[in-house]
C-alpha cells in the first residue's frame, strides 16, 4: 500500500518527502481545489528532484472548447514525464487515446467513482487507476477492488469535497450585500455543522468542516490489497499531518496498531464519514 499526499502548500513537499510514496499536485490552468498550482517547468523539476516518488497531477476541472488546444499541448509535454493524471473531463481521455500518448490516467470524477462496472468500462478504455468517491462505504470499496482490474486510490484523511460550482458564489454573495469578497476561504455554519468555502477563477468549492479520519480502516484496506491511500493536507496544520503520516506508517508496518488508531482519534477526532454509512435515497410514491 502506497501513501500519497495532496499538496496544498508548496513549501511542505520537503517536510513530507520521507513519509510518503508520492504527491498529488495541482497544475496551472487545469486544477481546482488547490491553493498552490505548479507550471510545467516546476513539474519537470519536481519529477527530477523526487525521482523515487510517484507524481500525480490533478487535472480536475471542466474543459472548455477554447482550452482544448492548450490542453492537447500540455498533455503531449506531460507524456514525456513519469507522471499520472487524475482527470475529470473526458476530453483528457479522448486526447490521450487520439494521440496515443499512453499517459497513466486516474479516473477522478469526484462523486462518480462508485462502482466496479463503470471502473471496468474505463479500464477497457485504457484508464488504469480510479480515485474512489468519498460517498462509498468500506464494503463497496472492497467489492470494487475485488471486481475491477483498476488500481484504486482511497482518501483516508482530510476535509472532503461536498460540492463544486462554476459560479463565483462568494463574490456574488458579497456583491449582494454591497461588499467586496477578499479572496480568502470562508467558514459557514448550518446549525452545529461547519463548512469550508473557497473560490478561484474556476468556481467555488465547498468542503466539510470536519476532517475525515479513516485511519482506523487502514488495516482492512491493507488486508484487501488496496493499492493507494490518499491524505489531503488542505486546511490542516502541517505538524498534524506529519503526526498522522507517522501514525499511518506505524499501522502499515503493524506497529502498535490499536494504540496508533486511538492516537489518531485524539488528533483528528473520529469521523469516518461514509465508510460505515450507506447513502440511501428514498423515492416517494403517490403520497
Amino acid at each position: 500500500m502506497k501513501k500519497i499526499i495532496k499538496i496544498n502548500i508548496k513549501e511542505n513537499i520537503d517536510k513530507y518527502v520521507g513519509l510518503v510514496d508520492g504527491f498529488i499536485l495541482g497544475i496551472s490552468n487545469f486544477s481546482v481545489d488547490f491553493d498552490c498550482l505548479f507550471n510545467i517547468n516546476e513539474i519537470k523539476k519536481i519529477c527530477s528532484k523526487y525521482a523515487d516518488k510517484e507524481i500525480f497531477l490533478s487535472m480536475n476541472k471542466n474543459i472548455f472548447n477554447s482550452e482544448l488546444e492548450e490542453l492537447e499541448t500540455l498533455l503531449s509535454e506531460l507524456s514525456k514525464l513519469d507522471v499520472k493524471i487524475l482527470f475529470y473531463d473526458m476530453s483528457i481521455l479522448f486526447l490521450n487515446n487520439k494521440n496515443n500518448l499512453n499517459l497513466d490516467l486516474v479516473w477522478n470524477q469526484t462523486h462518480m467513482v462508485t462502482n466496479y462496472n463503470t471502473c471496468n468500462y474505463y479500464y477497457n478504455k485504457g484508464v488504469k487507476y480510479g480515485l474512489c468517491s468519498g460517498e462509498v462505504t468500506l464494503d463497496e470499496i472492497i467489492e470494487m477492488n475485488k471486481k475491477t482490474n483498476m488500481k484504486l486510490l482511497v482518501y483516508v484523511l482530510g476535509h472532503q469535497v461536498m460540492s463544486f460550482s462554476r459560479r463565483k458564489l462568494l463574490t456574488n454573495y458579497y456583491k449582494s450585500i454591497d461588499e467586496t469578497y477578499d479572496g480568502n476561504k470562508k467558514e459557514i455554519f448550518d446549525h452545529d455543522k461547519k463548512y469550508i468555502v473557497s473560490e478561484s477563477i474556476d468556481g467555488t468549492v465547498i468542503k466539510t468542516g470536519k476532517i475525515l479520519n479513516g485511519i482506523s480502516v487502514i488495516p482492512i484496506l491493507l488486508n484487501e490489497n488496496i493499492d493507494y491511500i490518499v491524505i489531503d493536507e488542505s486546511y490542516i496544520e502541517c505538524d498534524k499531518i506529519i503526526e498522522g503520516l507517522k501514525i499511518i506508517d506505524n499501522i502499515v508496518n503493524s506497529i502498535n496498531v490499536e494504540d496508533n488508531i486511538a492516537q489518531s482519534k485524539e488528533i483528528f477526532e473520529d469521523d469516518t464519514s461514509f465508510f460505515y454509512k450507506k447513502t440511501i435515497y428514498k423515492v416517494k410514491g403517490d403520497k
